[in-house]
């Protein structure tokens, strides 16, 4: 990324755990929730030399476990870890793909009869704050399709669905590119996370030059809901 878009996005990651830049991805820190305030769970990311946990005033996390030891810990304290994922970034255009157009967003209930919950979780396109949709739309049925929710103010943050009849065909690309350019173009910037596990989503960032920045989990307490 160019220098400016590193500086928005750790300007980003130091807003929400309340850190300076010098610490950031160089040391560990713990710090009461700020802007996630009234989340009753962890909130942890990890890049470089840095971790950086985000937790509830009552929340003791002393000693700060390594990454690779959250799922041991969170079953210690009786809680679930959800996650990992990487948080990936692009601000070169890539360019739309000419299939895919412009979609309302209610649109995109279209493909949640087809989907798991988990996938329609994790695109993103559940959300409600969903500002701009784009889909690829095939004998007159929408079977592919991107959103973009809001990221350090704009829509920016990307999450991709594709209808399980027309996967292997890499349509993720096509609504994928197509948001990004969208983000990017008016914005600046995209953001892609996806589950550390999801090799089809961490492949798709990579095929259209998202560089993965850092890693982030949360915990989910006892009495968190989801």
């Amino acid at each position: 990324m160019q220098p400016g878009m590193c500086d928005l996005v750790d300007t980003w990651w130091c807003d929400l755990f309340g850190i300076t830049r010098d610490e950031l991805w160089q040391a560990a820190t713990v710090q009461p929730h700020g802007r996630l305030e009234g989340y009753a769970g962890l909130f942890v990311a990890w890049r470089d030399h840095g971790v950086h946990v985000s937790a509830p005033q009552s929340a003791e996390v002393v000693p700060l476990p390594p990454p690779d030891s959250w799922t041991s810990y969170a079953a210690s304290i009786g809680g679930t870890v959800i996650g990992p994922a990487t948080h990936h970034y692009l601000d070169v255009d890539p360019g739309p793909d000419p299939r895919v157009v412009r979609v309302e967003v209610a649109d995109l209930a279209e493909l949640r009869a087809v989907v798991t919950d988990e996938e329609w979780w994790e695109s993103g396109s559940s959300d409600d704050d969903v500002e701009v949709a784009f889909g690829l739309v095939e004998d007159g049925a929408l079977v592919a399709a991107a959103s973009l929710s809001p990221y350090a103010g704009s829509p920016r943050d990307l999450g991709v669905l594709v209808a399980p009849s027309h996967r292997g065909r890499r349509l993720v690309d096509a609504v994928g590119r197509t948001a990004a350019s969208y983000a990017i173009r008016e914005h600046r910037v995209a953001r892609w996370v996806a589950r550390t596990a999801n090799t089809a989503s961490m492949a798709a960032a990579a095929r259209l030059g998202f560089e993965p920045w850092c890693e982030q989990l949360a915990v989910r307490l006892p009495t968190t809901t989801p």
